[in-house]
């Protein structure tokens, strides 16, 4: 039998790195659509060009029978996330349906639900309510791909080596504002990179879930505040034992950190965790035992990214 082509988009960020290696180890034959001339694995092949661009993306899409759409533009810019996401993701399906590829898949996110607290909610729970240019784009773009009979796979936080935003955000609330919310320990869903990539080949190489949308992340969440305090004890950070009310740490945070957003603080101060059991059975994957499991896997590289990170806040 012959190496399935598998194009992929944004493959080569932090995800689609993961998701590039985990195919090149399952002997498929990796196309990636980017306009870098670098970064490819030996034996990746590069399609020239972005999701901007409908006659590049239908190059890319020929031949392929499996399509993973990981691209992203994350920024409060209407018209890009509309032009990427939205429009960019239009490029795609027409492609798709265009060349007959048998398997679209998406990563979306659960930031399309919008802010609140959410506990163990299923895909068909809460309805979305996208707030931001990104989540709302993103949303669009998930309805496209539904439409042409594609799978949406939907994580939380993500973390591991190449994890620019979770962690390091994470780590920069509790440093900066100097302790913790009073009285509060958020629970929250989260899935190692590696992990989440194994989620992502299988739907799209396995007989996988059929249609539709599928939260992926670990399926038991945990307790931000332990999770902050594993990541610090791993790379030798000493966190604060403070505790500020809650108004007065919203306050402070505004004030050091102001780059963090209402919605993405509200992901730290409040519950966010989603019931991830379909995608499990589906795939007829077995989640690793806890889901901080992987942590000492990318303790080199939080140590390495972190000094810089707070260079740069």
């Amino acid at each position: 039998m012959s190496e399935p082509v598998v194009l992929v988009t944004g493959g080569t960020g932090f995800v689609g790195s993961a998701v590039v290696q985990r195919l090149r180890r399952r002997r498929c034959r990796v196309r990636v659509l980017t306009r870098q001339r670098s970064n490819l694995p030996a034996g990746v092949e590069r399609a020239a060009g972005d999701l901007a661009d409908p006659l590049a993306v239908r190059a890319a899409v020929d031949g392929a029978e499996v399509v993973i759409h990981l691209a992203a533009h994350i920024g409060p810019s209407e018209q890009r996330c509309a032009q990427v996401n939205d429009r960019g993701t239009g490029h795609l399906v027409d492609a798709v349906r265009r060349a007959g590829a048998h398997r679209l898949v998406q990563l979306s996110t659960t930031s399309v639900y919008g802010s609140g607290c959410h506990r163990g909610v299923g895909e068909d729970v809460v309805p979305a309510r996208p707030e931001s240019a990104t989540s709302r784009t993103r949303r669009a773009a998930e309805l496209r791909v539904l439409d042409a009979g594609g799978t949406v796979l939907r994580p939380h936080l993500v973390y591991g080596a190449g994890d620019r935003w979770f962690v390091p955000a994470a780590l920069a609330l509790v440093g900066r504002v100097g302790g913790w919310i009073a009285g509060r320990s958020p629970m929250a869903s989260v899935v190692a990179v590696d992990e989440l990539a194994r989620l992502i080949c299988a739907t799209g190489l396995d007989d996988g879930p059929p249609p539709g949308v599928y939260h992926a992340h670990h399926p038991e969440p945990v307790a931000l505040r332990d999770f902050v305090g594993r990541v610090a004890g791993h790379i030798g950070q000493v966190l604060p034992s403070r505790e500020f009310p809650a108004t007065e740490h919203r306050q402070l945070a505004r004030e050091l950190l102001p780059w963090l957003t209402d919605h993405q603080y509200d992901l730290f101060a409040s519950d966010h965790w989603y019931d991830s059991t379909r995608v499990w059975q589906a795939t007829q994957l077995t989640p690793p035992p806890h889901p901080a499991g992987d942590l000492g896997r990318a303790v080199r590289w939080y140590r390495g990214y972190l000094p810089q990170a707070s260079r740069d806040a």
